[in-house]
């Protein structure tokens, strides 16, 4: 904008340069309040991974006691240990990959 207005022999006469300029202020002050709200956004959604990650560390540890309690045939431990398999399906087995054969 600066330059369109220290150079107003350029600038198209069908250009509002007023348009132009409450837009360019428009936008810095848009600028001015987007910015923190972004860095805001991205340390939410740090925290949230972050927390998330926890919580499913905590929950392996629980079903893995709970996998234990249920092979040494602690009372009610198989049926909540069925209930939650679903939800930890392991990693199965590890299959390699074929090699190529080059003659």
């Amino acid at each position: 904008m600066e330059y369109a207005k220290q150079n107003p022999k350029i600038v198209p006469n069908y250009m509002d340069m007023a348009e132009f300029e409450k837009d360019t202020k428009g936008f810095n002050e848009l600028k001015k309040v987007l910015n923190p709200l972004q860095q805001m956004v991205e340390k939410l959604d740090d925290t949230t991974l972050l927390t998330g990650s926890e919580a499913y560390t905590a929950a392996l540890v629980f079903y893995n006691a709970l996998k234990g309690a249920a092979k040494a045939g602690e009372p009610g431990m198989k049926n909540i240990y069925a209930d939650l398999q679903s939800r930890y399906p392991g990693r199965g087995q590890v299959v390699p990959a074929p090699t190529a054969i080059i003659n």
